[in-house]
């Protein structure tokens, strides 16, 4: 778990399950399937959290009990939530399904899950409603959804990623014909959504608030205002944990040098590279890489370099 600020960060869904008490492991790593089931008590040891943060993406379809209509609770990475009831299987008195995923599950799909799924930038306290008559179309699709996360079928991720893709472009119908006016619309066609998808194109290139705010059309000041606004972080910061994201991969996986890895992510010299690096990790890329490879025993390793260079081939 890392922090940010004083609301915890939970950027993988087992950090969330381990703080919430919860003895389950997801379906997939970046993918689990929760169905919510009434029950009388919390089950000892599932915990309530707080305000927090998550690197992931999470949707809840909560069916009604009579007394009103089906709601649809959804919340993209890096909002400020206190969702953590969802998440229990025997949730009290509510029944539904909890999806938690990564981007990376629609890969295949979609080049952008933000852009195209704006009903993810709904305020954190608001519920969209969802017709009576919609049910009939997505609980079938929620079922099918939890039924391929746990088949064991070589394709089950390439057909999650179908399943789910098609949910929820059935509840963008559904957030589109509700007419909310939340700004969630305007916020994920507008800065938000497209700083992420920028950075995610050039980060290879662009290391400063400047250079996106001029590939976005805006001032460096607005820029910083309104991704700090949304999403509570700081713009240089997602730049930069995007960027070291990169070379930590590079330098865990692959036999480049500091200067191939530097001239690789765009930096004019290996010292700026290293400087860099070391701003944010308080070590060198060099001492990075050694403490990776010698980790001790009791730690899961990460094979050497030349194992993985020839198991590869």
């Amino acid at each position: 778990m890392t922090s940010s600020s004083a609301i915890p960060c939970f950027r993988e869904i087992p950090e969330l399950y381990a703080a919430a008490g919860l003895d389950r492991a997801p379906r997939l790593p970046d993918f689990d399937a929760i169905a919510l089931k009434t029950h009388s008590q919390r089950k000892a040891g599932e915990n309530a959290i707080g305000p927090h943060r998550r690197g992931f993406y999470q949707f809840t379809y909560l069916l009604s009990d009579d007394r009103g209509r089906d709601v649809i609770l959804a919340a993209a990475p890096d909002q400020v939530l206190s969702h953590s009831e969802y998440l229990r299987p025997t949730f009290e008195g509510q029944r539904g399904y909890t999806l938690l995923f990564k981007s990376t599950v629609l890969a295949c799909q979609l080049a952008s899950p933000t852009n195209e799924f704006p009903f993810f930038y709904l305020p954190a306290s608001m519920e969209l409603p969802v017709p009576s008559d919609v049910r009939e179309k997505i609980l079938p699709q929620l079922k099918a959804i939890e039924a391929a996360a746990g088949d064991p079928s070589p394709y089950r991720l390439q057909r999650l990623s179908a399943l789910l893709a098609a949910l929820l472009y059935e509840v963008r119908w559904i957030y589109e014909q509700a007419e909310v006016d939340t700004g969630a619309h305007r916020l994920c066609t507008q800065l938000a959504c497209r700083f992420d998808e920028v950075v995610l194109q050039h980060f290879q290139t662009h290391h400063t608030v400047e250079d996106y705010a001029r590939l976005l059309h805006v001032s460096a000041d607005h820029l910083s205002a309104e991704i700090k606004a949304k999403t509570g972080r700081n713009a240089r910061d997602i730049i930069a944990e995007r960027l070291i994201g990169e070379a930590k991969h590079l330098l865990t996986y692959t036999e480049l040098t500091v200067s191939q890895i530097a001239d690789q992510l765009g930096f004019g010299e290996p010292t700026h590279f290293t400087r860099y690096f070391k701003r944010h990790l308080q070590e060198g890329p060099q001492e990075f890489r050694r403490r990776i490879l010698h980790a001790p025993t009791e730690h899961v390793a990460p094979v050497p370099i030349d194992a993985r260079r020839a198991a590869a081939v």
